[in-house]
């Protein structure tokens, strides 16, 4: 049976749990639509069915976001500062919206072959995205700043990986042995997987932040 301090505890701060809980359910739609945006590169793009099921992700994703929003609305002591509440989830929602604009121009390209390098990016982002999982899988720990900080060291090395990769792969884009329509085309989806990794770097420096400021 419920205690009166819980009952009253929820009632002023809305189940702080639930925070949590949307907050993971959020991060794991980043790591699904990772990996499918890694399948998405394996194969043909433009006939992938993961075009359709990025997108399908995305929206639940914005779902998972407005419930957040709603949560925050009806909480009276949220467990964490409203605001950090906001960025959080408008952070992780950015790097599912990035994967979904790079779906979308598959099919606007019409890509029909990939090139190794995106492959590559993809497989950068799908540990991003995991690492970034890990990290908010510490927020409902007492004293998450430390725990917090493997994580944050994994994305802050895969986004300087995910800068190698994006360079070599515009070096190769443009030596000359490509159609420039072509180049242009990858230029833009490449640009997207390297604003998708800088968003995980973007989220994890959000949830160091707020560590620093909740323990602080």
């Amino acid at each position: 049976m419920t205690s009166l301090f819980t009952q009253m505890k929820n009632v002023l701060t809305g189940h702080p749990t639930r925070f949590y809980d949307l907050f993971e359910d959020l991060a794991a739609h980043a790591v699904s639509c990772a990996a499918r945006m890694k399948v998405l590169a394996s194969g043909v793009p433009e006939d992938s069915p993961e075009c359709k099921r990025i997108h399908e992700e995305e929206t639940a994703a914005d779902v998972v976001n407005h419930q957040i929003l709603e949560h925050l609305t009806a909480s009276f002591v949220p467990p964490i500062d409203p605001i950090d509440v906001h960025d959080i989830a408008e952070a992780i929602d950015d790097v599912i919206d990035q994967m979904d604009e790079a779906a979308k121009r598959v099919c606007q390209f019409h890509v029909r072959t990939t090139r190794p390098e995106f492959i590559e990016q993809m497989e950068v982002l799908v540990e991003s995205t995991q690492a970034l999982a890990q990290a908010v899988g510490t927020l409902r720990r007492t004293h998450w700043a430390g725990d917090l900080r493997p994580a944050l060291e994994r994305i802050h090395h895969l986004e300087r990986r995910g800068d190698e990769v994006y360079q070599s792969a515009l070096s190769k884009l443009f030596e000359g042995k490509t159609d420039p329509l072509v180049a242009l085309q990858w230029n833009e989806m490449f640009m997207i997987g390297e604003r998708a990794i800088d968003c995980c770097m973007t989220a994890a420096n959000v949830l160091e932040r707020v560590a620093l400021h909740s323990e602080g």
